[in-house]
């Protein structure tokens, strides 16, 4: 997939690149069979960024800042 720019011999991926690409995958399939786990936690994430006083609520505050 990756050549060398000089001689244009094919560089290898060490094995975690390959570990990687197969979980996205998984991931992709998974989300494509069951979209509907997906679905809700992108929807209740959406609806607290447009409710500011539930999104403040959910993400924890700095230490040493109050309300």
């Amino acid at each position: 997939m990756w050549f060398e720019e000089g001689n244009g011999s094919r560089i290898k991926e060490n094995a975690v690149f390959g570990v990687v690409m197969l979980l996205l995958v998984a991931l992709v399939i998974v989300i494509g069979v069951y979209p509907s786990a997906a679905w809700s936690i992108a929807q209740k994430a959406s609806g607290d960024l447009y409710n500011v006083a539930q999104y403040i609520k959910n993400v924890p505050l700095l230490p040493g800042v109050s309300p």
